[in-house]
């Protein structure tokens, strides 16, 4: 796995809104920060993300409007230093924001690829986040699902394989945020549908394709000299 899950931060309120990364964590260089934001105004989006220290690059992976409720998941990387906090700026709207701290171990020399599937919206008991598609192993597949209601999912269905998921609530307008992800270890097409109790919901999903690792020296380095190469430079 090239991933390893750091930390989790849930929030409530309205913009904007300040997320806190759990005690003894920091997003850092090689992090890459997943954030879902359910939204009680349908037509309201994300306006931006933005670290309160250093720079980072924030980038919105889908947005989806449902019929009374909208979500909106953003990626966020390339931090510039150690840092708990980062502010989400929305329009005047109140919010369920979860987010996940995922350490990629290798850093971003270049942006990761994504793409996402256009999401879908009902009023059922079993959000979708409908299939993503193109998935390659050791990708990162993303889904969400915001819905108008205070209670959690009493289930997740994973196709493709099982997802980690972290959930908040905003029980003052009782909406709801389910954030999850899975490296995936298998070339297949991935969903995750959620069993809820009523609300209208939207739901989506995208896959994040990582910046390949900067390849690594062949043979040992001495006063800026690759041993191996001269060694074989000699002997031709």
């Amino acid at each position: 796995m090239s991933i390893q899950k750091r930390a989790t931060a849930v929030a409530n309120g309205a913009t904007p809104v300040t997320l806190t990364l759990a005690s003894g964590t920091a997003v850092t260089p090689t992090t890459l920060l997943l954030v879902g934001v359910a939204l009680t105004v349908q037509t309201n989006t994300v306006a931006s993300m933005v670290p309160s220290i250093g720079t980072g690059t924030f980038t919105q992976l889908f947005s989806v409007a449902g019929t009374s409720r909208a979500l909106a998941v953003w990626m966020g990387y390339g931090f510039s230093t150690t840092n708990k906090t980062l502010t989400i700026i929305t329009s005047a709207d109140a919010m369920a924001v979860s987010a996940l701290q995922l350490d990629t171990h290798s850093g971003f020399g270049s942006a990761p690829t994504v793409a996402a599937n256009a999401g879908s919206t009902g009023t059922s008991t079993t959000p979708d986040s409908g299939l993503v598609t193109g998935i390659t192993v050791g990708d990162i597949v993303v889904t969400a699902a915001a819905w108008a209601h205070t209670t959690a999912a009493s289930a997740r269905t994973g196709v493709g394989g099982g997802f980690d998921e972290i959930s908040t609530s905003y029980s003052t307008t009782a909406t709801r945020i389910s954030l999850s992800y899975r490296e995936a270890t298998v070339t297949s097409d991935h969903s995750q549908s959620w069993t809820i109790t009523s609300g209208a919901w939207a739901a989506g999903g995208a896959r994040i394709t990582l910046p390949a690792a900067a390849a690594a020296a062949t043979g040992w380095v001495y006063k800026g000299r690759v041993l191996s190469t001269q060694d074989t430079a000699a002997a031709a």
